[in-house]
């Protein structure tokens, strides 16, 4: 889905072309965009990070981006108007 680095995957703002281009959902996508950036925030401080699978569920202190609300609102709209 042409993302090669953690650092790509914390700062990605395409979520729909990215779910298209992987097979995952927007959600999903959002889920791991807000683990990355977890990632990289414990990197800098010099914490280490866990392992992680698929099982897991979203990181700690997860909660819906704006771009991921945004996206919700215009499906929803979308099919209002249809």
């Amino acid at each position: 889905a042409g993302l090669h680095l953690v650092e790509d995957l914390a700062e990605m703002q395409d979520l729909l072309g990215l779910a298209e281009k992987s097979g995952l959902t927007a959600e999903r996508l959002d889920e791991l965009k807000h683990a990355a950036s977890i990632y990289l925030e414990r990197e800098e401080k010099g914490e280490g990070a866990e392992p992680s699978s698929d099982d897991a569920g979203p990181e700690d202190g997860y909660a819906p981006s704006e771009l991921l609300i945004h996206l919700r609102e215009v499906a929803a709209e979308a099919e209002a108007t249809a």
